[in-house]
């Protein structure tokens, strides 16, 4: 049984762990266009082998959100700064040589952004310490 049984969980807080959801799906979909355009090249062991990794873990903060972990949405933010430095220059790379790979970083980053303003909202804060 989750901590947070008993309280019901905002529905900014379930749109915010579908929005992250997507956003999973969406880089997903991106390792493999990456995979699948360098596999004449190179192979993409050392890529997929990451990426589950990072994809595992994020699944992990997932469920953890979703029981209410007040960690796991504090553990968010470091992510999402680190991700947007990280990601700007590439983005605005791709759409000169891949467009759709670039529309899709574009959009998961913009959906992270959103998850994560409506998990610190108000409602939402006050269901994680709630639920601590």
């Amino acid at each position: 049984m989750g901590k947070s049984e008993g309280l019901k969980r905002p529905a900014r807080v379930t749109l915010a762990i579908r929005l992250l959801v997507v956003v999973i799906a969406l880089g997903i979909i991106q390792t493999a266009m990456v995979a699948l355009r360098h596999i004449d090249v190179r192979s993409p062991d050392v890529l997929i082998v990451t990426k589950v990794v990072i994809y595992s873990f994020d699944f992990f903060l997932l469920y953890r959100l979703a029981r209410g972990d007040n960690w796991a949405r504090w553990s968010l933010l470091p992510i999402l700064a680190i991700a947007i430095p990280l990601a700007t220059l590439p983005v605005m790379q791709s759409f000169a040589h891949y467009p759709l790979y670039g529309l899709l970083e574009l959009a998961q980053l913009g959906l992270y952004v959103v998850a994560i303003a409506m998990l610190f909202q108000k409602s939402s804060a006050k269901w994680f310490v709630r639920s601590a």
